[in-house]
């Protein structure tokens, strides 16, 4: 016959627990492992992702161009009037900026739908050179040359390219100029 006693340690497997459940919750030692395995992880990761951040900047920034260049190409086809990018080089560390502008009046005047933009921090325009423009006709045609991108921040030679398909003017980006 079982004693009462007997029955209680029967279901005490939590070493010593009155209430007959098992303990729970992490030692100091499992934390202490699983704190130095995030480290060391960490420590792995950290400076790989750092190292992708300004070309994803320079991506970003060839991407915004190739909008306004987009942009501007519609609007030249859309309002049967020639439009133009314009870019301000300056020296780094002041940013180059652009913006779209219409021709109208014998003048060109900005589009004041599409806002200045400017390329983000640590991308250089660094061709064609000085401040230039890229204008579409209305038909959507262009005369154009390729629009260099430079990450001034990396120590490599990490560049974008947005160049112009033939003059019907289709913008893509490419790799390196």
């Amino acid at each position: 016959m079982l004693q009462p006693d007997r029955i209680k340690n029967s279901y005490n497997y939590g070493g010593g627990n009155k209430a007959g459940a098992f303990d729970k919750g992490f030692t100091l030692a499992e934390l202490l492992v699983v704190l130095a395995l995030i480290g060391v992880l960490a420590a792995i990761a950290v400076p790989s992702i750092t190292a992708v951040i300004p070309h994803q900047r320079l991506n970003r920034g060839a991407r915004d161009v190739l909008t306004e260049l987009n942009a501007a190409r519609l609007k030249a086809i859309t309002s049967n009037a020639r439009h133009r990018v314009s870019f301000t080089l300056n020296t780094y560390p002041v940013l180059d900026t652009y913006n779209v502008q219409f021709f109208s009046g014998g003048a060109w005047v900005s589009d004041t739908t599409r806002n200045t933009k400017t390329v983000p921090d640590g991308i250089d325009i660094v061709s064609p050179g000085a401040s230039f423009s890229i204008t579409y006709e209305s038909n959507g045609t262009v005369t154009a040359t390729d629009v260099c991108l430079s990450n001034v921040a990396s120590t490599t030679a990490d560049r974008a390219s947005i160049t112009f398909e033939g003059t019907y003017g289709k913008a893509q980006i490419a790799g390196g100029c």
